[in-house]
């Protein structure tokens, strides 16, 4: 499956910062900067566990660590056909994705997508199997 991740003018995607006041998180402005969007794209290229978070129907939440893959601004995750996150991305395809870092912290949501591509699935499956030593491609026969 595939996270877009673009805004909703599919253009580039919206960078902020939420605004707490009381709770410890400087402002933007007060000697703190954004991660620059470069660094953002490092560190989910780089990443081994992401977690997810869908919603389940009646709308309680699930969260899961996941392998994935972002290539050229794009999050790349599978799932089985009959796991809780494939029924609840039925139901609703919004995501939020968020690294496992609280320090430096990196969330982005978006719409999922199935990938129809044959030859972008082959493509993500060749980086799957150099990032984890396992191929996505194992075991889809009897799927």
């Amino acid at each position: 499956m595939q996270l877009e991740t673009s805004s909703p003018n599919k253009t580039a995607p919206i960078v902020d910062r939420p605004d707490m006041p009381g709770y410890g998180i400087q402002a933007i402005g007060d000697g703190l900067s954004l991660i620059p969007w470069e660094g953002v794209d490092k560190m989910l290229s780089k990443a081994r566990n992401y977690w997810i978070s869908t919603t389940r129907p009646d709308g309680r939440p699930h969260a899961v660590p996941v392998w994935a893959v972002w290539r050229e601004g794009a999050f790349f995750f599978g799932t089985g056909k009959r796991s809780q996150k494939e029924r609840n991305i039925k139901n609703n395809p919004w995501l939020v994705v968020h690294l496992e870092s609280g320090n430096e912290v990196v969330i982005i949501q978006g719409r999922v997508e199935h990938i129809a591509d044959p030859d972008l699935f082959a493509s993500i499956a060749d980086v799957y199997s150099f990032k984890y030593d396992w191929s996505p491609l194992e075991g889809l026969e009897g799927d």
